[in-house]
């Protein structure tokens, strides 16, 4: 939007992304079910018949206490579901996630924003540059209580950093580090060893690791099959290493399994 000139208080907030796309789409005329134009954006959902696939909900009756406000971290029922779902695909033979471990959130800004409010006083918090834009918002408005700690470019490290995470860590007295992968917009991918080594540095460093992988389901094999990618995979204790995973979890997932 552009603010005024006579509200100097406010701000103007650019569009990015797919939103700034859309947007412009807009003034030449798309709409959302305009048969002459195809949103082909990422996670543009597919609203129509698929052969094979469930009838779509197109309906649903809602109770009148349904209209009161909901619990804040997701109905129980819902939670308990993704955490079965997570176990379910790549939490065997481990300790298991219950919906004690999750928080539902209707989208990713709103998931993550979760995650900086828990931050504390006096947070050292690390994250790679170039990574997803929302980061820059919501850390800038934590920049008078807590430490920034940004891997600038300019610093030639690794990418991914497996062998030089630890020292980063160090170097930056970090307690908190934040990254997505898939990355968005690099589309750099952290996974198998790498993410495995990012857990036990966390782990030995007493650094809570904010794993972002609302794109994980865009990982693929070579073959096309599959691929392997959740954080939650090397995660030993549920409740006690310091991991928060944030994902997409109601989307179309490829996991294994």
């Amino acid at each position: 939007m552009d603010t005024p000139p006579s509200f100097p208080m406010a701000r103007d907030v650019p569009r990015m992304g797919v939103i700034r796309v859309v947007h412009e789409a807009s003034k030449l005329g798309f709409w959302n079910g305009h048969p002459d134009w195809c949103n082909l954006g990422r996670d543009q959902p597919d609203v129509g018949d698929m052969p094979g696939a469930p009838e779509p909900i197109n309906h649903i009756d809602i109770a009148p206490a349904d209209h009161a406000y909901g619990p804040v971290g997701g109905t129980g029922e819902v939670r308990e579901a993704l955490a079965d779902m997570v176990n379910r695909t790549c939490r065997r033979g481990r300790s298991k996630y219950t919906a004690d471990n999750v928080s539902f959130a209707s989208g990713g800004r709103l998931a993550l924003s979760r995650l900086y409010t828990i931050l504390a006083d006096g947070a050292r918090i690390a994250y790679k540059n170039p990574d997803y834009t929302a980061y820059e918002d919501y850390l800038y408005s934590l920049h008078n209580r807590c430490v920034l700690r940004p891997s600038a470019p300019r610093k030639k490290m690794p990418s991914p950093f497996r062998e030089t995470l630890e020292n980063f860590i160090v170097q930056e007295k970090a307690n908190v580090f934040v990254f997505s992968t898939p990355c968005n917009p690099t589309g750099e991918l952290i996974s198998g060893d790498t993410l495995e080594s990012y857990v036990a540095t966390a782990r030995r460093e007493h650094c809570l690791l904010g794993s972002d992988e609302f794109y994980s389901h865009f990982i693929y094999n070579e073959d096309g099959s599959p691929a392997s990618g959740p954080v939650a995979e090397f995660v030993e204790d549920a409740d006690t290493d310091p991991v928060v995973l944030s994902d997409g979890l109601t989307k179309s997932h490829r996991y294994p399994g």
